[in-house]
């Protein structure tokens, strides 16, 4: 991945990029000025270059939980802390450990990530993976990866990420209406409202399961309504779709390791919502209180955030699990 970056003027030069690359680098590079003067977000080497790596994407992560519990399996490792999913750089690698898992009883949920990010420790390129995508999706993808840059708590993953979120979200918006895109911005927030409206559906499905699982029913029957529960989400979840005029190729996989995700990522996006309103949508201010909430003890800090106690079950180091 390093070793295939090239800088943006070296990419529009060259005679075989195709004029629409060109055009997106030459946005990126707007929105990264954008992102260091406005958002106060590092101004360092990543984002400036790009890497085509010719591949669907830049990494595939596998997260699993037990098949009666919300709470995913952690991996702890040196620098990043512990994370609630293991990651590859090869398809057929992560592939084969979701199988394991999968064999083992465990709910599995594999994905592919188009981004990827060094928390800092190296200059992270634009890859082809995502350059292409809708303006405003790139934009908060940008935002979110150069947040992570800005502050990273090791150990704590939904810290990490709803902050992340927050900063790609609320900093998409705010460049795409600095630059007068109202197009991009009006495509980018159906968009939104759509994973809003999916999400309500997960959120809500995850509730039920919790509640389930918390509850007196013997292990047979917790199973038993676990299987009605996500079969009857799985079906309003394509109904969504369906009312968008949109054809799922597919049902979606919903299970146990996927709605964990989805805490993590979302839970306490509303609170770092607020606290960038509350310092009067000033970034700097943010950031700061941002910074100031990562010093705090972990329960008080989830207190702040209007989050539960931390889920998570130890599992082995990833030498162990291989």
């Amino acid at each position: 991945m390093l070793a295939a970056r090239r800088d943006f003027a070296a990419v529009a030069n060259d005679p075989q990029t195709a004029p629409d690359l060109r055009t997106r680098l030459n946005e990126i590079a707007d929105l990264r000025r954008f992102a260091v003067d406005v958002l106060h977000l590092p101004d360092d080497g990543a984002y400036t270059r790009y890497a085509a790596l010719q591949r669907p994407a830049a990494v595939w992560t596998v997260v699993a939980t037990p098949p009666l519990s919300l709470a995913p399996r952690l991996h702890c490792f040196p620098i990043a802390g512990c994370v609630p999913y293991r990651g590859w750089f090869e398809a057929e690698a992560a592939d084969a450990e979701a199988g394991r898992l999968r064999a083992a009883g465990d709910d599995v949920s594999l994905g592919a990530v188009p981004a990827y990010s060094s928390l800092g420790w190296f200059d992270d390129p634009v890859l082809d993976t995502f350059v292409q995508w809708p303006l405003g999706r790139l934009a908060e993808l940008i935002c979110h990866e150069l947040a992570h840059r800005k502050l990273y708590l090791a150990g704590d993953a939904a810290f990490n990420e709803s902050y992340a979120t927050a900063v790609g979200r609320l900093g998409a918006e705010a460049w795409l209406r600095a630059r007068g895109r109202s197009d991009e911005l009006a495509a980018w927030q159906a968009e939104r409202a759509l994973q809003a409206e999916l999400r309500s559906v997960l959120l809500a499905t995850r509730s039920e399961l919790a509640t389930l699982y918390d509850g007196p029913l013997p292990e047979a029957g917790k199973r038993a309504a676990k299987a009605r529960i996500l079969a009857a989400a799985q079906a309003r979840y394509v109904a969504v779709l369906a009312a968008r005029g949109i054809a799922a190729a597919r049902p979606p996989e919903l299970n146990n390791a996927r709605l964990a995700m989805l805490a993590t990522y979302e839970d306490a996006v509303p609170a770092f919502e607020a606290l960038f309103h509350a310092g009067g949508d000033d970034w700097s201010t943010f950031h700061a209180a941002a910074a100031e909430l990562a010093t705090l003890p972990p329960a008080q800090r989830r207190a702040r955030l209007g989050l539960p106690a931390p889920e998570g079950i130890a599992t082995a180091s990833p030498d162990q699990a291989r």
